[in-house]
């Protein structure tokens, strides 16, 4: 078979494996397999347990344990399926996975942990010399060497399948290691994962777990649940029939902070789900409305101080916070200073232009907790231990965009960077002293830790998925190929395990809210459906729930949503007014009118509900009450030009036409009128017989349409004609009149 045909085949038999098709899937997987001696042999193991299972089926003898060995066989398939494609695809894959493959094929993982080990060994003796002894050569040559053994072990670990017993118990050990630095042990984790990504390896799902309960570090503690959860979200056919899967969960709920865990990764799943939403609003509104400094303001700034600004200094001048509250800027820092406080990624945009380094070719560096003694940064900042704490002391970096900022003051001329490190250097003792009066009186939050570590991996993570050359060949084997969809089932719990997303209905709640802010509707929709279903008490969240329904325009279940709460709360005006909205929106206007007189009610002097009132109305052909509305409209403070247009319709279709004239001529002197108006202004001098002067703001309006100003025309005016019709002297002349408009139109153009 051609390497199209065996991904196909496998692809086949995946499906067949996730409908239930068990005999269809071992009569593929047969072909795939081939004459592969070892993998055959399985295959015949499994068919000869399936054929006897169907013997005793067919023989009417019962078996308690008939589901059990059907999940078993059904699981063992799945891996031998993978199995043999990953044979049949590594002498000639060109994917990353079999280049690694073939690179490590006579590498044992025994031999590349000693490695590791060794390596390290050599490198914290190193360490140990007085900084004015130490040979810095000898350094960065012994970090190099850790570096690449760190590569080697991460490179073996997430593309070696499956995991045989002997190398998970050797990575059990690893993983809890305290002897190996905290980094290498969290790369170990994430190489986990990237296998999981494309091949599903029970045995390294086991040792996240497995991982999670024995470890005493947070950051790979954390590495593994998030793994752990994502590889679930990822493969909930085959984690679903796992008795091991199943036990395992149960073991971590034991874990004190599994509940607090699980939730705070939901969250951040979700906030990293909205990442375009958040880096489209950095980029199209909050940088502009910082951008609208006054440079004038800014020279001046300038002249009293350095060339360069911070933005906080702006914030604390008495004598420039009028003009700051006046220019916006202020609303605009405190919104962006709210999205870095809540976690959301507002610098992908920055540091995703500063991926190119070399660095970020070597696959495990994307995923590397950030330390300074890299030896790529050794080498050209040298032992800096001011960048160490600054880039340390940065909580809305991840590790991966700490690293590209060392990288790029690397790229900086020698003397620039000299001279930007003493800057630094000279700037750390206020930064310091900052710091701690923040800190003053406050116990440590070990909480607050844990959520900072999930948001920094969960930005490594995105940024690999999104920004890595090669990123195509991760998840194509799995069931999503987006990471964000990804991101959005595990925060939304439709494809996830009950027993793992039970982590309080709060969660699924604030997943919830996050996305109804960012105005991922339907996402918002299935978290509050799932928070309901997980015992949310609160009734609020129907009301929310509603209006993400709304929303994604599904009024029926909106407005069922809205009831429920109208029903436990009574009447409010705001959720009596979207009730309204829905009723209409659905084109049920009886109730649409009666949920607005309902509202007009608890606000009697509320423009718009009074606006709104009227024009259901007049939707109801109306006419009369709905103009009476737009009268009593008019006499609000704000409502005299909002009431003009309607009324001036109104008096048009009861044919007043020398109040219409007044309004629309009202609307013109006001100096903002739309096409709309102009073209209605001319439909009434058209009923009052005068054509010369109709035709005349006809082509005033055909000017202010958009695009084919005849063709425009056209569209409109027809649109209108049968209330025309009804008003004019001649009816027959209409067709005539729009030639005329478009003829002058045309000479005009």
């Amino acid at each position: 078979m051609t390497g199209k045909e065996i991904k196909q085949r496998r692809k086949e038999i995946i499906e067949a494996l996730d409908g239930g098709r068990l005999e269809e899937a071992l009569q593929m997987c047969k072909a795939l397999v081939g004459e592969n001696f070892a993998l055959s042999e399985q295959w015949e193991g499994l068919w000869r347990t399936y054929d006897n299972m169907l013997l005793y089926v067919r023989k009417n003898v019962r078996d308690p344990q008939r589901q059990e060995i059907r999940d078993d066989i059904t699981t063992r398939l799945y891996t031998l399926t993978d199995s043999a494609y990953i044979t049949a695809m590594q002498p000639s894959g060109n994917e990353l996975i079999f280049t690694r493959r073939r690179e490590l094929a006579q590498r044992k993982l025994s031999n590349l942990l000693n490695e590791l080990k060794e390596s390290e060994r050599q490198l914290q003796i190193a360490q140990e010399v007085p900084a004015e002894r130490r040979d810095k050569k000898s350094v960065i040559a012994l970090s190099r060497a850790c570096e690449l053994a760190e590569t080697n072990v991460f490179n073996k670990i997430w593309s070696e399948f499956p995991l045989t017993g002997d190398d998970a118990a050797l990575l059990a050990d690893a993983l809890t290691d305290t002897a190996l630095p905290s980094h290498a042990r969290c790369l170990m984790a994430t190489a986990l994962l990237l296998g999981l990504t494309q091949f599903y390896d029970e045995r390294k799902w086991q040792l996240l777990a497995e991982t999670y309960i024995a470890s005493t570090d947070a950051e790979v503690q954390l590495r593994c649940l998030m793994g752990a959860m994502l590889s679930m979200t990822l493969y909930s056919n085959r984690v679903g029939k796992s008795q091991v899967v199943a036990s395992r969960i149960k073991l971590m709920q034991d874990t004190p902070q599994f509940k607090d865990d699980t939730r705070l990764i939901r969250l951040q799943m979700a906030r990293t789900a909205v990442t375009p939403a958040v880096t489209d609003r950095v980029k199209n509104d909050i940088m502009p409305g910082l951008a609208n400094i006054d440079p004038e303001l800014l020279q001046k700034i300038r002249s009293d101080g350095p060339a360069s600004i911070d933005i906080s200094d702006l914030e604390g001048n008495p004598d420039w916070q009028d003009w700051l509250e006046q220019s916006g800027v202020s609303e605009k820092i405190e919104q962006f200073n709210e999205m870095q406080m809540a976690g959301d990624d507002v610098f992908i945009s920055t540091f995703c232009k500063l991926k190119d380094f070399a660095f970020f070719k070597t696959l495990s560096n994307w995923f590397l907790p950030f330390h300074a003694d890299h030896s790529e940064l050794l080498e050209s900042l040298g032992e800096s231990a001011i960048l160490s704490k600054f880039t340390s002391t940065i909580p809305v970096l991840c590790n991966s965009d700490k690293y590209s900022l060392c990288l790029s003051l690397t790229a900086l001329p020698e003397k620039q960077r000299s001279e930007m490190l003493t800057y630094l250097e000279s700037q750390w003792s206020g930064y310091e002293e900052q710091l701690h009066q923040e800190l003053a009186g406050e116990l440590p939050d070990p909480s607050k830790e844990r959520a900072a570590i999930i948001n920094r991996y969960a930005q490594d993570l995105y940024r690999f998925f999104t920004l890595f050359s090669r990123r195509n060949e991760f998840l194509s084997h799995a069931d999503h190929a987006d990471f964000k969809n990804l991101c959005f089932d595990i925060s939304c719990g439709r494809r996830f395990l009950r027993i793992f997303s039970a982590s309080s209905a709060s969660s699924a709640r604030d997943c919830g809210e996050l996305y109804l802010k960012n105005k991922f509707f339907e996402q918002a929709v299935a978290c509050f459906k799932k928070a309901i279903a997980e015992g949310e008490q609160d009734v609020e969240v129907y009301q929310k729930m509603a209006f993400a329904l709304q929303n994604a325009g599904k009024f029926d279940e909106a407005i069922e949503a809205y009831r429920t709460y109208e029903l436990a709360t009574g009447d409010s005006l705001w959720n009596t007014r979207h009730l309204a909205a829905c009723y209409r929106a659905k084109g049920d206007l009886a109730h649409a009118l009666e949920y607005y007189r309902k509202a007009e009610a608890l606000a009697p002097d509320n423009l718009s509900i009074c606006l709104n009132v009227g024009h259901c109305l007049l939707e109801q052909s109306d006419t009369e009450g709905a103009l009476q509305q737009y009268f009593k409209a008019e006499m609000t403070l704000d409502g005299k030009q909002r009431a003009w247009r309607p009324i001036a319709w109104c008096s048009l279709i009861l044919k007043n036409y020398t109040r219409a004239l007044n309004y629309y001529d009202k609307i013109i002197a006001e100096g903002r009128p739309t096409a709309q108006d102009l073209l209605n202004r001319g439909h009434v001098l058209l009923c009052q017989d005068d054509y010369e002067a109709a035709i005349a703001q006809y082509v005033a309006a055909a000017k202010a349409l958009p695009g084919n100003k005849a063709q425009a025309f056209r569209q409109n005016f027809e649109n209108d004609m049968q209330v025309l019709r009804e008003r004019v002297a001649a009816p027959d002349d209409l067709p005539i009149i729009a030639d005329a408009v478009v003829q002058q139109i045309d000479a005009r153009s």
